[in-house]
C-alpha cells in the first residue's frame, strides 16, 4: 500500500513539474533564439535562475528570520550557481538536446509568437522586480532596527 502510495505522490509531482518545463524550455528557446549561441543562453538562463533563488532565500532570511542581510555567504552562492549550471548544461547542452527542444518550440506556432515572447519578457521583469523588492524591503528591516 505505501509503494500505490508513493507512486501517487510521484505521478502529482511529475504532473506539476511539466509546466515548469515547458516554462523554462521556452524561455531557454526565446533567449538562444535572440542570441545564436546556446552556450550564452544557458549562461543567461542559469543566471536568472540563480538570482531567483538567491531573492527566495533573502525573503526567507528577511520575513522569517529577521536578519538584515539578505545574502549567502560566497560558498553557498557558487556552489548554488554551479549546481544550477550543471543543471542547465545537463539538461539543454548535453548531447546537443538543444537543438531537438529547440525545433519542436519552433513548431508550436503559439509558445514560438507573441506568447512565448510575453511570458519571456514577463519572467525577466518579475525576477528583476522581486530582486528590487527584496531590496527595499531589506532596507525597511534595517530603518527598522
Amino acid at each position: 500500500m505505501g509503494r500505490l502510495n508513493r507512486y501517487g505522490q510521484i505521478k502529482q509531482i511529475i504532473l506539476i513539474l511539466k509546466p515548469m518545463k515547458i516554462f523554462f524550455e521556452t524561455v531557454f528557446c526565446k533567449i538562444y533564439g535572440l542570441l545564436k549561441e546556446e552556450f550564452n543562453a544557458m549562461g543567461l538562463l542559469t543566471v536568472l535562475l540563480s538570482i531567483n533563488i538567491f531573492t527566495v532565500v533573502g525573503y526567507y532570511k528577511t520575513l522569517f528570520m529577521r536578519e538584515s542581510s539578505i545574502l549567502l555567504p560566497l560558498v553557498y552562492e557558487i556552489i548554488i550557481v554551479i549546481i544550477i549550471g550543471i543543471i542547465d548544461w545537463i539538461y539543454f547542452l548535453k548531447g546537443d538536446r538543444f537543438r531537438l527542444i529547440y525545433e519542436r518550440y519552433k513548431q508550436n506556432p503559439l509558445m514560438s509568437g507573441t506568447k512565448g515572447t510575453r511570458i519571456t519578457i514577463l519572467y525577466i521583469i518579475m525576477t528583476f522586480g522581486m530582486l528590487v523588492s527584496l531590496i527595499w524591503l531589506a532596507r525597511m528591516n534595517i530603518k527598522n532596527n
